[in-house]
């Protein structure tokens, strides 16, 4: 084993790591846009290129205006960029080339974890025994390969919008590496305790430039100041922390060189640490100004603690997620892609068994920086202490500490605190090796920790692929998780012939929080489309008591009522949508068809024409005002609006198609032929097709190709009486 670690160069255990990295998440590479990449790639227009590009540095990261009410503040400008990068690249919204840069870079990250922490083992010399299984030098590669292969990071490789953490986190390492320089230059000077009497200004502000660009693709980018603070204090000053809590760090009577010398290594980390703070301050300032409106406005759903009024039950619930995000460190098999919606309830009275592993967690941390103040065995302290800023510092946006966030627990916020659970499990696994008797214990237990988070990685990256599995494995994790159920049922009444399963799985969301409007919505939808009206009505009517603003609500009740022949209500209902979102063009376009009905001709065009000018391609909108105009015999108008929608739409079928029977029915036969066979073309197939062009025919006097165009069309759908009808009629006019 020390002849394999000797021979370890640094290029080998790149390739290790890389290929380790690559190959845990390789599975994901086949997998679809799943959970949030709905929302933010496929449906987001920043990244289909509909927006112009430097808009992008006006929205959030799912598209909308930060000055918006609405807007989710998160920005990650550059994340998006990448996104649009890859839709660019891929020629479209495919999958696969925006899962293999995610897989790609992480490989990347991780080479870059180990080569931060040798530059830290470089300066933390740790004192070394031949019995030692784990020397200094080989540190960094047991972090690398335990960052590379941990499970925890599946969310950020395998979804796509776990890109924001992978791009934050390799400006995050780089911006470290860049501190490190500034204190480790050429051209710096040192004391005769190797402590920097001066530092690169160059490498801070290109240190301070990554730290900003990895803010622009996570907020949480910006807590690279906050490790380079710790990094600067216990090991390039080598501060004794215990000491200088206790006032003894100055005691010693040195003589007045030797305060000269502290005068300069002090006077050096207060300037580094004021440009760094001054930077973060400068950096922190421009991010809530872009912010606008002020800080997001969540739901008690995204995080039930936060609203809650009970300081206890606040503190409590907090810091039993502070222990649960410290178990899928050590126990990452308990995985789930959303943690919201009752997956932890409350802990709200001092009988909760919660409360115990709770306890034990605060017992473990606390020994842990116990050990890091007070260690006698310097380089030990000093590892302990960088592990924990890892872990703790790039953690404290997402702690509830310092405002509210709109997660429970996230397992993408954790990708870079991993670095530094990895350093302190390292350096447990280094002092356990230095032991005579249990010398090989380090080996077994790192290996077997590998194997079994390479296993579970593979695994839960396979998971990852298609939303079925996803959703379906978070039931066993969080089965009380309305949010979970939602997205099964959703999932299933898309895939068709599964409508039982989503019902049920609506039913159980609605039942678990009764006040989710969005899941009310939904199976009020299925049963609509299933003919059970009036449980429809009583769903939809539920899920506007539980949200009265929710538009797509109002819209869908509308079309209940319409169906249930309540015309005034299904009015209002479309009426209080559109007042609720204002641009709108399905509730103008079921507003256009209840008009139909009511024969309020007038009022249906205005409702068809607002449609399309909210949404230029909607075509049931532009077929529905063409057919209003032709049924009432205003063929020159109908062909104008088909002549209009063909602008927006030149190759739909449907518009050309409709505009060839106008033309026919005006009597411009070869025009209506020219358009009826351009409309073959996208559908040759179509019984319908043919019997109006043979209709065409046969009125112009064209009686073979009618016939012909009949015989296709009955070959088509053979049980069509009026094409029967019509191809008789012409047989018999063939005859005489």
């Amino acid at each position: 084993m020390d002849t394999l670690i000797s021979r370890l160069s640094f290029h080998t255990a790149s390739l290790i790591i890389a290929a380790a990295a690559f190959l845990c998440y390789y599975p994901s590479l086949a997998g679809d846009f799943v959970f949030d990449d709905s929302e933010a790639v496929v449906g987001n227009e920043d990244v289909s290129g509909d927006v112009h590009w430097t808009q992008l540095f006006l929205h959030d990261f799912w598209g909308k205006r930060l000055t918006s009410k609405h807007s989710h503040k998160s920005y990650r400008p550059l994340t998006v960029l990448t996104f649009r990068w890859n839709f660019w690249m891929s020629g479209g919204l495919h999958p696969w080339g925006f899962h293999l840069t995610n897989i790609l870079l992480h490989p990347v990250v991780s080479v870059l974890v180990m080569k931060i922490c040798s530059l830290m083992m470089g300066r933390i010399k740790e004192c070394r025994s031949e019995e030692e299984v784990f020397p200094a030098a080989w540190k960094s590669f047991v972090v690398g390969l335990l960052f590379a292969v941990h499970p925890v990071h599946t969310e950020s490789i395998a979804g796509v919008v776990g890109r924001a953490d992978l791009m934050s986190a390799l400006c995050f390492f780089l911006s470290f590496w860049a501190f490190h320089q500034s204190c480790y230059g050429k051209k710096v000077e040192y004391d005769i305790e190797s402590r920097p009497t001066s530092f690169s200004l160059n490498w801070i502000i290109v240190c301070v430039m990554l730290c900003g660009l990895s803010m622009l693709f996570k907020e949480q980018g910006i807590t690279a100041v906050g490790i380079c603070f710790v990094y600067d204090v216990l090991v390039v000053c080598k501060i004794n922390v215990w000491k200088v809590l206790n006032g003894l760090l100055f005691v010693n009577h040195r003589d007045d060189k030797d305060r000269q010398s502290d005068s300069k290594w002090i006077r050096s980390l207060v300037y580094r640490q004021c440009v760094m703070i001054l930077s973060a301050v400068i950096l922190l300032g421009i991010r809530f100004r872009i912010m606008g409106t002020g800080p997001p406005k969540f739901q008690p759903v995204d995080n039930p603690a936060s609203f809650s009024n009970s300081t206890f039950t606040r503190v409590a619930t907090y810091n039993y997620i502070y222990a649960i995000n410290g178990w899928l460190l050590l126990n990452p098999l308990w995985l789930c892609f959303d943690w919201s919606m009752g997956c932890i309830p409350l802990v709200e009275n001092v009988s909760d068994v919660r409360l115990l592993p709770t306890l034990l967690f605060w017992v473990a941390m606390l020994a842990v920086i116990w050990t890091a103040l007070v260690n006698d065995n310097t380089e030990f302290r000093q590892t302990i202490g960088i592990g924990l800023a890892f872990l703790v510092v790039p953690f404290l946006p997402a702690s509830n500490l310092f405002f509210k966030v709109g997660f429970v627990v996230a397992e993408r916020v954790l990708y870079i605190p991993v670095v530094g659970f990895c350093i302190l499990i390292t350096a447990g696994l280094s002092r356990l090796s230095g032991l005579q008797k249990l010398r090989n214990a380090g080996i077994f237990i790192f290996i077997s920790l590998v194997l079994v988070f390479s296993l579970r990685s593979v695994q839960r990256s396979a998971e990852w692929r298609n939303e079925t599995d996803l959703f379906t494995r978070g039931v066993f994790v969080c089965p009380l998780n309305a949010k979970v159920h939602y997205n099964i049922g959703k999932v299933m009444s898309e895939k068709g012939g599964k409508d039982d399963v989503a019902l049920a799985a609506y039913r159980e969301a609605v039942r678990l929080h009764p006040e989710y409007d969005q899941a009310w919505n939904n199976l009020g939808n299925l049963l609509k489309d299933k003919g059970e009206t009036e449980e429809a009505e009583h769903c939809l009517q539920n899920a506007l008591d539980a949200n009265p603003e929710f538009a797509a609500a109002w819209m869908n009740l509308g079309i209940v009522k319409a169906s249930l022949h309540k015309s005034e209500e299904a009015e209002r209902c479309y009426r209080t949508a559109i007042i609720h979102r204002r641009k709108y063009p399905d509730a103008y376009y079921n507003l256009g068809n209840l008009y139909i009905e009511l024969k309020r001709f007038d009022d249906a065009m205005a409702a068809f024409r607002n449609a399309t000018a909210l949404k230029a391609d909607h075509v049931n909108s532009w077929t529905n005002l063409a057919i209003l105009f032709e049924t009432n015999e205003q063929y020159d108008e109908a062909e104008t609006v088909l002549n209009e929608a063909l602008t927006v739409l030149p190759d739909h079928p449907g518009l050309i198609y409709n505009l060839a029977n106008v033309l026919g029915k005006v009597g411009r036969y070869n025009e209506a032929e020219r358009h009826f066979k351009k409309a073959l073309q996208s559908n040759p197939n179509s019984a319908q097709i043919h019997a109006n062009m043979a209709v065409a025919y046969h009125r112009a006097g064209k009686l073979d190709l009618a016939e012909a165009s009949y015989k296709a069309s009955l070959k088509l759908d053979p049980s069509n009486e009026l094409t029967k009808s019509n191809l008789n009629k012409l047989l018999r006019q063939k005859q005489q």
